[in-house]
């Protein structure tokens, strides 16, 4: 499924496509024409002086190690990209349950878009490192279409838990963190500042830090806050589930 949508405010076009995943070998070239729907598009967008934002749940690039598409949907995908550098304004993607974004070049090696991975709602539970509930509200000028900022507000479930178990369910847990633009020393939101971040990620390891922090929104991962608590205070096993279970206090 993909489509198009014009907003009547300020009028830039958004894309809406599904990905061109890498679970089958013998996918054709071009599953369901969506590349040749997606340059039909961009192309209507340069003519008529439109700004495109891209849009689709599963995003370029990879995601832990595994292809989220196949190399040759990709390749055909940043050779619209190149094309259309100067139409394609940003590109939203889900599916990651993190915080992240990946920086598109040129053959010139020059930075030309950036794909931004939206943390989403659902909470992620893997092996190693979890995240938070976060909603994302993104700050647009309207005369030029060009992205200006982000303000993310994160749910810390570990801290809710905590808390709640203990009696306190008045908090508003709901919290604020910093725009994007502040918090990660950015410029603006162009590609080439983004470029610049990635570059700076090489020796600014509280830089990186940081970023990785956002990524999971500042979740404390698979870790149990109240059960570490209790496992530090009790050594007995018995009173140790009891506090694990609210029944006791942990300090």
């Amino acid at each position: 499924m993909y489509y198009t949508v014009k907003l009547k405010r300020w009028n830039p076009l958004l894309n809406v496509y599904e990905s061109v995943g890498c679970g089958h070998s013998n996918r054709p070239d071009d599953p369901l024409k969506q590349l040749s729907w997606m340059q039909e598009q961009l192309s209507r967008a340069e003519k008529d002086g439109e700004k495109v934002y891209l849009m689709s749940h599963i995003s370029p690039g990879a995601k832990e190690r595994n292809y989220n598409w196949c190399p040759r949907f990709l390749e055909a995908f940043e050779t619209l990209l190149k094309r259309y550098k100067s139409t394609i304004v940003a590109q939203f993607y889900g599916d990651h349950n993190r915080n992240e974004l990946r920086v598109f070049y040129d053959s010139s090696n020059e930075p030309i878009s950036v794909s931004f991975i939206l943390p989403g709602l659902t909470p992620r539970r893997p092996t190693l490192e979890g995240s938070n509930p976060v909603f994302r509200q993104v700050f647009f000028d309207s005369s030029t279409k060009a992205l200006v900022d982000f303000k993310d507000y994160v749910f810390p479930l570990q801290e809710a838990n905590f808390k709640s178990a203990r009696g306190n369910h008045k908090d508003d847990f709901w919290k604020a963190l910093p725009l994007y633009t502040d918090d990660l020393k950015l410029d603006d939101m162009t590609p080439s500042s983004f470029a610049k971040l990635v570059h700076q990620f090489n020796d600014n390891f509280e830089l990186l830090a940081n970023y990785i922090n956002r990524q999971t929104a500042y979740s404390l991962g698979n870790l149990d806050a109240i059960e570490f608590a209790c496992q530090t205070r009790y050594l007995d096993h018995k009173k140790t589930e009891k506090c694990s279970a609210g029944n006791l206090d942990p300090i």
